[in-house]
């Protein structure tokens, strides 16, 4: 399986009004060559793998974050919405992501940074 991943690269929050939420967009590609395979794959898709670093902020999941995939044919993508939640200004790595397939955990090793600032006072009027 390939793995993309669409997020905003910055944001600007006013952390007053709660945490922001950092829509994150993901694809899987099943990357067996259709002309040489018709073996579909199925797996788990999981986006709460518990890292915790104290050189990294904590983030959170907001709403679904684990998703059976039952049959993915080769060539074929399935696209999945998330929402990361976060509550002070840093800069945040993603990358929590990892699949099952047959029962064999398998992560992905890029990062996911999106740096969050705090909105000040002049941004937060306009």
């Amino acid at each position: 399986l390939a793995l993309h991943v669409d997020h905003a690269a910055t944001l600007r929050h006013d952390f007053g009004a709660g945490a922001c939420v950092v829509d994150v967009s993901i694809r899987l590609r099943n990357v067996l060559c259709a002309a040489t395979s018709d073996e579909a794959v199925a797996f788990v898709f999981e986006a709460d793998r518990n890292v915790r670093s104290a050189a990294a902020p904590v983030f959170s999941w907001a709403g679904p974050k684990r998703f059976s995939v039952s049959s993915l044919m080769p060539g074929a993508v399935v696209d999945l919405q998330l929402k990361a939640r976060v509550h002070s200004p840093g800069v945040y790595d993603l990358n929590r992501f990892f699949v099952s397939i047959n029962g064999t955990v398998h992560c992905f090793p890029q990062q996911y940074l999106v740096t969050v600032h705090a909105a000040d006072a002049a941004s937060a009027v306009m």
